[in-house]
């Protein structure tokens, strides 16, 4: 499937209250832009990334995300962690 293909796919019936979709946009050559949330779903972590270039959000298993982005995930869980001084 060509980048055109795909990105088509992904923004055909896109509304706001649209259901989350699992989508592994990484497989298809796809670039994350943020990371909106993490879930567990069925006991496994999924992150639900906007990708760039649509306006789509969707859900990818943690462990692809950790592969294909790492900066965006390091910045994700930079910015939901609180320090806190015990001392």
């Amino acid at each position: 499937m060509d980048k055109k293909t795909i990105m088509k796919k992904l923004n055909k019936n896109s509304c706001d209250s649209c259901e989350p979709m699992f989508f592994n946009g990484f497989k298809y050559g796809l670039k994350a832009e943020k990371i909106i949330t993490v879930t567990d779903i069925n006991s496994k972590r999924y992150f639900y990334i906007k990708w760039k270039n649509t306006d789509r959000t969707t859900l990818v298993e943690t462990m692809h995300a950790n592969k294909h982005c790492t900066s965006l995930v390091l910045k994700f869980y930079e910015g939901i962690v609180k320090w806190t001084n015990t001392s």
